[in-house]
């Protein structure tokens, strides 16, 4: 009985000291010193109390404190997402199909090819594409890779990438390629530094990508060029080789000449555009029509053969969605 006396004074009195302590907010507490520290095992129990207190109000503040990351966060995700426009996406393919379907002047060349993409706008005002390319090279070996291209607001390359691996190093890709200017640095991402491959060069002219094929780089090239009808702007192209082993990777360029024609009504996936056409004549190539749409992309490129006006390729924008409108270029 003296022992549960005892007890419930104790408790009493810390509850007691509790009540004065969790009423600091609002009143000065004055703590009687003959109730409560004239024992002791109050002080050791007010401490607990205190922790508990404290481990909760911690908690609580934790939590907040991971509420407000995850808002955070979360907020952050959204203006990530909110930097890229959707404005467009669509498909090139060859559509008329000369010398047995396949497309020169490429070697092995290209057969059965199409390039679905989708076109955004990017926070600086640029453009960035996605997308993938199926093609068969050489005959019925089946290719699918993916890439993406970025270009300033005037429709110029900025930087290529292409995720297929090089045929000599297994340890490769994206095969990235950066545009400074006149310098292109091109590089195989492989883990392996030994098995990394570079490219560094300096270049004249504006210039773009002939191989891989690629309707967007050959776009920046006519974007490129002046709107001054015959005016020849000197430019240059570039195939990447890949010859062997101990050269997994060559890039050739090739100069060129590119002529501003005139502007066009063309007829492209299910509607007509008003597209501007350029005449790209390079260095043991046959000539290139480059049709681009008012806002900047190609809408349709022929390859011409050694008889002038017969095509021995086209590739031709077959599938167009916009879904947000755009400006044209700077210089249009």
């Amino acid at each position: 009985m003296n022992v549960l006396l005892f007890l419930t004074g104790i408790l009493l009195r810390v509850r007691r000291a509790m009540r004065c302590l969790l009423d600091i907010g609002t009143r000065l507490c004055r703590i009687d010193s003959a109730a409560v520290c004239d024992s002791y095992v109050a002080p050791g129990l007010i401490l607990f109390f205190l922790a508990a207190a404290s481990f909760v109000l911690v908690g609580s503040l934790a939590s907040g404190k991971s509420n407000r990351t995850q808002t955070q966060q979360a907020s952050v995700g959204a203006s990530k997402s909110a930097l890229k426009l959707k404005l467009a996406e669509g498909e090139y393919a060859v559509t008329t199909q000369y010398n047995q379907g396949g497309v020169g002047p490429f070697d092995p060349e290209v057969y059965d090819f199409h390039e679905y993409w989708t076109l955004w706008r990017t926070a600086d005002g640029g453009y960035e594409v996605e997308g993938r390319r199926e093609f068969e090279s050489p005959k019925y070996e089946f290719h699918s890779n993916r890439f993406s291209v970025r270009l300033t607001r005037d429709w110029r390359l900025e930087s290529l990438a292409e995720f297929a691996k090089l045929r000599w190093r297994a340890d490769s890709g994206p095969l990235v390629c950066n545009v400074e200017t006149t310098e292109l640095h091109c590089t195989s991402n492989a883990k392996d530094p030994s098995q990394l491959v570079k490219v560094d060069m300096t270049l004249d002219h504006p210039f773009g990508f002939l191989w891989p094929i690629s309707p967007f780089s050959l776009a920046s090239i006519a974007n490129a060029g002046e709107r001054i009808p015959r005016k020849m702007t000197p430019v240059q192209v570039i195939t990447i080789e890949e010859p062997s082993p101990a050269n997994p990777v060559d890039p050739i360029v090739i100069n060129g000449d590119l002529r501003y024609l005139r502007r066009v009504d063309v007829t492209a996936a299910g509607r007509k555009w008003r597209a501007n056409e350029f005449e790209l004549k390079a260095v043991l190539h046959p000539k290139f029509l480059i049709l681009t749409a008012p806002e900047g992309f190609l809408v349709d490129l022929i390859v011409e053969g050694h008889v002038p006006g017969i095509p021995v390729a086209e590739m031709k924008l077959v599938r167009y969605k916009q879904y947000a409108d755009f400006s044209p270029p700077l210089n249009h």
